[in-house]
């Protein structure tokens, strides 16, 4: 089934275009509620009591990260020719994910991550000489910036790291420029805190961050617990496939799909270590899934069991998000 859509653009095209008009369609129609809780970082906290009063700014902020977090999964995934044809199936699924598997006008940190995850994705998969400093400057920044709202998401210097670990060019001054890009945000909002006298109050709400949420008992029911190990079997099997699918590639698309493996596990991480209520932390994996569905379609093996894996997945997501709200 998958695999006849990703022959047929002019049906990945429709499809596409119904789930955007559908997603839009909600954010005018369908009230915007902001997931806070007492271990929100004191930003977010002022970012919800800001826009909270303002609906519509918050529409066009929420309206043009959805655009961005789209034009760079599809320029991303077809620049770096993870399938042999250009197809829609990233943002396509990615759309999916974001109606069903989440609600879309529930508002937390992570819809703002997504952004990050994808950038820091685009900047590391590929160094050059040229580019290097830059992209590894630029990601720090990036990280650090978007930790002040979600501070789950500094875990994504691992994957900077990673990255830098395994490219052919020189490793610890790299790692260097990489740890002051993501002090550089710190080092200004503290130094405007403290000629403003309220450093204190920054401080103390670290105080009451709680992290790895995800291992809250009331997580761990039977039936969640099933669908988490299906969920993450059939993921580690989807993996596989395209592990091996690449297998067969060169040598510069074999390392592009690994930053991808690279980029799963740390969002896994991040899932397992959030301070959000952990059916909203999900959120940080639909990238990577949307990139293992789309490529996983363009295989023409076992497309049968291929198709039950993906839709596996997604039933479980599903079934995760209605069981743990």
């Amino acid at each position: 089934m998958f695999y006849f859509l990703y022959k047929k653009n002019i049906l990945q095209t429709i499809l596409f275009g119904a789930l955007l008009i559908y997603t839009i369609s909600k954010v005018f129609i369908h009230p915007f509620t902001f997931i806070l809780t007492q271990e929100s970082t004191l930003f977010y906290q002022n970012f919800v009591h800001f826009f909270e009063k303002n609906n519509f700014w918050l529409s066009i902020l929420v309206l043009s990260n959805l655009f961005l977090q789209l034009l760079l999964l599809h320029f991303f995934f077809n620049k770096n020719k993870f399938t042999e044809n250009k197809t829609l199936f990233p943002i396509i699924w990615y759309l999916i994910f974001l109606n069903v598997g989440f609600d879309f006008n529930q508002i937390s940190p992570a819809i703002f991550t997504n952004t990050l995850i994808i950038t820091i994705l685009y900047l590391n998969t590929s160094y050059t000489p040229t580019n290097l400093k830059n992209s590894i400057i630029l990601s720090g920044i990036f990280i650090g910036i978007n930790s002040i709202l979600d501070i789950t998401s500094f875990l994504l210097i691992l994957f900077v790291i990673a990255s830098i670990l395994i490219s052919k060019f020189s490793k610890y001054k790299e790692i260097i420029i990489l740890l002051i890009g993501c002090l550089l945000p710190y080092i200004y909002l503290f130094t405007t805190l403290y000629f403003k006298g309220i450093t204190h109050l920054y401080i103390e709400s670290y105080n009451n961050l709680s992290f790895f949420a995800f291992f809250s008992e009331s997580n761990f029911t039977i039936l969640s617990s099933i669908v988490m190990i299906i969920l993450l079997l059939s993921f580690f099997t989807i993996s596989s496939l395209n592990k091996i699918h690449f297998d067969n590639r060169l040598i510069i698309f074999r390392k592009r799909y690994i930053s991808l493996i690279l980029l799963s596990t740390n969002t896994l991480l991040m899932i397992l270590t959030t301070t959000l209520p952990w059916a909203y932390s999900l959120l940080y994996i639909f990238i990577p899934l949307s990139f293992n569905f789309s490529i996983l379609h363009s295989i023409k093996k076992r497309v049968l069991f291929q198709d039950v894996l993906v839709l596996v997945v997604f039933a479980s997501i599903v079934t995760l998000e209605f069981i743990l709200k």
